[in-house]
């Protein structure tokens, strides 16, 4: 034992311990003005996925915004000349068909269905034989309009995974449409 304690270490394993809040992750993928590594949190106004065109936003104390550059806050953000200098170039670490990155993201989707019994069946029972995980889900009645409206936070790998999501949905007889986002009902 005593030639043990006394033999240098030459191979040291670092074990890197993630003391951040959940929502704000190093290694996320993203690359901020060409460098890696940096804390970010994806923006909860536009959910970006890998394969959705990318800008950050500076924030004071929490580190890089992510947002699609669609986003309306974008758009909004980058007409203020007192934020101007804040947004700042990023882009995905990896192309977004890298089927060897097990990285899941929020994707947030609104599917109206016609307001019958098994609907809500119906998309929940989709997205299970995808093996796409829900994350949050709620559901409201449109009176009057024989619609309802299903507002989910599933798990998604990228634009092309949640392509096939919307694909999948659409194909379900009682829905009427599907769009990224949400809208206020």
């Amino acid at each position: 034992a005593d030639k043990a304690a006394q033999t240098p270490i030459t191979d040291v394993e670092q074990v890197r311990i993630d003391e951040k809040p959940k929502h704000m992750r190093h290694g996320t993928g993203v690359i901020v003005d060409g460098e890696m590594g940096c804390q970010v949190k994806f923006a909860k106004c536009c959910n970006p996925l890998p394969g959705d065109e990318i800008i950050g936003f500076v924030t004071k104390g929490f580190g890089i915004s992510i947002h699609k550059v669609d986003c309306p806050n974008v758009r909004r953000g980058r007409e203020d000349p007192e934020n101007s200098e804040r947004w700042i170039n990023v882009r995905w670490e990896n192309e977004f068909n890298d089927t060897s990155d097990k990285s899941v993201y929020e994707a947030i989707l609104q599917v109206f269905v016609k307001d019958e019994i098994g609907a809500l069946a119906d998309v929940t029972s989709a997205l299970a034989d995808m093996r796409v995980s829900i994350l949050n889900i709620s559901s409201k009645s449109l009176q009057g309009a024989g619609m309802a409206v299903i507002n989910l936070t599933v798990g998604c790998k990228n634009v092309t995974h949640f392509q096939s999501i919307v694909s999948r949905l659409k194909s379900i007889s009682s829905v009427e449409s599907v769009t990224r986002g949400y809208t206020a009902t």
